[in-house]
């Protein structure tokens, strides 16, 4: 009996189809890549008018605010000292800035006002939407805190990154390209990595005192010089942080 294969051309139809299927998924991510950044932009504007909201409403900082708890039996306080800080098993103010917020009813949300490590975020870790409000990236969350850049303190910030889970200790992780973070800079203030009201933040084993080289900008994270995006780096290690004030 005589067996029939597939024909030159029913092999390139197949193989045409194959390739417009590949393009078609890898232009579906992109677009849905494309569009987590720019919910990362309106989320930042969003906590920014939220803490000026509050701030307007409360006379006193989210996070921060010392009588938390005659507004919100229960809801913790900062030491109102003007700052957003994290000192572990004293006050985790970054948490607390989420849960007074949502209980103000300024964001949407349920928060535990914990994070149980604090800036380390070794174990236990942050739940990503208990702890801190989840960010549009796989394992990646929003945070807050009082920054240094260019070894000047610059206010409050609020930061968008991935938490690592892999290993114990300097969970700070990368979540979008140099190119990405470049391209939220410009859109959102000055397109200088470490200057202006945007920043990028290296993966947190990048930094100075982990004694390596620089990542997703041209220098070493705060070195206290203006620092360009490496648009070479194609892997994911930069994190944002965008000004609250």
């Amino acid at each position: 009996m005589q067996k029939s294969g597939f024909t030159l051309l029913e092999l390139s139809i197949v193989i045409v189809i194959i390739g417009l299927i590949v393009a078609g998924i890898s232009a579906g991510q992109s677009l849905v890549r494309q569009a987590n950044l720019r919910t990362v932009l309106t989320d930042a504007e969003k906590y920014k008018t939220a803490y000026n909201t509050f701030k307007l409403q409360y006379d006193a900082i989210p996070g921060d605010m010392a009588n938390a708890s005659d507004y919100w039996p229960g809801a913790g306080n900062g030491d109102g000292n003007g700052d957003i800080a994290c000192t572990v098993g004293v006050t985790e103010e970054n948490a607390l800035f989420f849960l007074h917020l949502a209980n103000a009813g300024i964001i949407d949300g349920s928060y535990s006002g914990d994070v149980p490590s604090c800036n380390t975020y070794s174990t236990p870790r942050p739940t990503i939407g208990t702890d801190l409000p989840a960010a549009p990236f796989n394992n990646s969350a929003y945070d807050v805190g009082n920054t240094i850049y260019n070894n000047v303190a610059e206010g409050k910030y609020f930061y968008f990154y991935r938490i690592q889970f892999s290993t114990p200790d300097n969970s700070w992780k990368g979540v979008v390209t140099a190119s990405e973070a470049h391209a939220l800079d410009k859109k959102s203030d000055d397109g200088i990595a470490n200057e202006g009201k945007t920043h990028a933040r290296a993966d947190r084993q990048q930094w100075p005192d982990q004694g390596n080289t620089a990542v997703c900008t041209s220098s070493v994270y705060n070195n206290g010089t203006a620092s360009d995006y490496d648009l070479s780096d194609t892997g994911e290690n930069c994190a944002m942080s965008f000004s609250l004030q």
